[in-house]
């Protein structure tokens, strides 16, 4: 038998301005230059009040797409935060498919990626910083959200460079679970609330913000879709120098030789904290050196203070990498690590269930899309042979996420096989994104249970997994200790 699997350390380790946009003090930016089209001029008139002392330059026009602005003097200079926001129009000239149509569909995406690739060039050739601007999905009568739902991984994966930058603004005119919102609460910081505490999001279109009929410029009347959708970009851009790990930022942090982590050791067990998010987020933490996955490790709200438990493979130099989609400020406490050698084998994190139907995004195409799981079901997933985890596997270790709940309720996770236990892994409220670690033993032809009381998505991320053999000795979960008044009431 194999020796050594955890070694137990403490440590804690708080992650300032490396990794950030500019260093503490310094201020990253003082101009502001948001390019792009009616959704971006409808937010426009919002933005200068929610970005401090920098200046605003909007390049913005309704109707318009990428390869409008390209060659043009946008005012860019080293100094300057260059926000592309476009929603997927194909109606400008420059959008012809030669054949006296417009491009659509994939070819529309095609030439999305290519001209906003070159805008990026353009800014960063001057020195500036990019922020690419996650689109809202629209209304059933825009005839559907083909461009929206294929834009906005293309803008997530040009973010994937140094100087770029992803904010995902659209999700605040959004339901919580994702979905079309044509209205939403009030916030406490909006000028006008309506009388039954909910403010119109989107114009009847399904697809502009401004109340009545779309102006060409700005919105005529207040809109709480146009300020909301400001909101979501202007965060991100006064993160830069605060000490915030930032939108789309990610931070190579070191933890080999710190905290009494040894030279030998190749995975390490973190508590990672996010606190004092400005907006909803999700964080990610994989081995650097290798490429960032389809995964999270916990999800955030604005001014939560979010922990979850994190064994992470160490990857090159020494480092794991933890990445932010949006900003929010870090916390890392190392709590021990696998050596070489150890029984535990560390996995670049790896999706292998996603209910949703958009973004759904497993390792191998399977449990994905499959739709919410209802009130007292029990999905079977298979672990063993996916995501890197080998057929001796005898415990997964797991990253189980809760998304859009209905109401409130629990997740249990079993061998499957097993009768369920009284135990539950993770809780959940209506609307919610709720994560947790989970190290299961897996059961009956290589697949792990999972039951949910109520009616909520699941996503389910493997980082790991211990062989037959280990020195860990994994077991169908028992409660020990439950200290409510009323021992008969159900698990959770």
């Amino acid at each position: 038998m194999r020796r050594a699997a955890l070694v137990a350390v403490a440590c804690f380790i708080t992650i300032g301005a490396k990794g950030c946009p500019a260093p503490p003090g310094e201020p990253a930016s003082d101009n502001v230059v948001l390019v792009g089209d009616s959704l971006a001029y409808q937010a426009a008139q919002y933005l200068p009040a929610m970005i401090g002392t920098r200046s605003l330059t909007p390049q913005v026009f309704g109707g318009t797409a990428p390869c409008g602005w390209l060659g043009k003097d946008l005012g860019t200079t080293a100094t300057s935060i260059v926000v592309i926001s476009f929603t997927g129009n194909s109606g400008a000239p420059c959008m012809s498919d030669g054949a006296g149509g417009y491009l659509q569909g994939q070819a529309l995406i095609a030439k999305y990626r290519s001209d906003v690739g070159a805008l990026i060039s353009a800014a960063l050739n001057a020195s500036a910083q990019v922020m690419l601007v996650g689109q809202p999905i629209q209304g059933d009568n825009v005839g559907g959200n083909d461009i929206v739902d294929g834009l906005n991984p293309t803008y997530l994966e040009l973010s994937n460079q140094e100087g770029v930058s992803f904010v995902d603004a659209g999700a605040a005119v959004e339901n919580p679970d994702g979905t079309f919102a044509a209205s939403l609460p009030c916030l406490p910081s909006e000028q006008e609330c309506g009388p039954s505490g909910r403010n119109v999001i989107r114009n009847d279109d399904g697809l502009h913000f401004c109340p009545g009929l779309p102006p060409p410029g700005p919105c005529a009347a207040y809109s709480s879709g146009a300020y909301r959708f400001a909101q979501g970009m202007a965060n991100a851009v006064r993160t830069t120098g605060t000490g915030q790990s930032g939108v789309g930022v990610t931070t190579e942090l070191t933890v080999v030789g710190r905290g009494g982590v040894r030279a030998d050791a190749r995975a390490v067990v973190l508590n990672v904290t996010s606190v004092g998010a400005l907006s909803a987020g999700f964080v990610t933490v994989w081995p650097c050196g290798a490429t960032r996955p389809i995964a999270s490790n916990l999800n955030f709200t604005a001014g939560t203070t979010v922990p979850n438990a994190v064994v992470a493979k160490i990857g090159a130099d020494g480092k794991v990498c933890i990445f932010t989609s949006n900003p929010t400020h870090l916390v890392v406490d190392v709590n021990g690590y696998f050596p070489v050698g150890a029984d535990y084998a560390s996995l670049v994190p790896a999706r292998v269930l996603d209910t949703r139907a958009d973004p759904a995004a497993t390792i191998d195409g399977e449990y994905e899309g499959i739709g919410q799981s209802g009130v007292g079901v029990t999905t079977e997933l298979t672990v063993v042979g996916r995501g890197g985890v080998r057929a001796d596997a005898a415990a997964v270790v797991l990253n189980v996420t809760s998304v859009g709940a209905v109401s409130a309720g629990f997740v249990t996770v079993w061998p499957c096989g097993a009768t369920r236990p009284i135990a539950s892994n993770l809780n959940f409220t209506a609307g919610t994104t709720v994560p947790n670690a989970v190290v299961a033993k897996i059961g009956a032809d290589g697949k792990v249970c999972i039951f949910t009381s109520n009616s909520t998505h699941l996503v389910v991320d493997v980082n790991g997994y211990f062989p037959v053999g280990a020195d860990y000795a994994s077991l169908v979960p028992a409660r020990v200790l439950d200290t409510r008044a009323d021992p008969g009431r159900p698990p959770g």
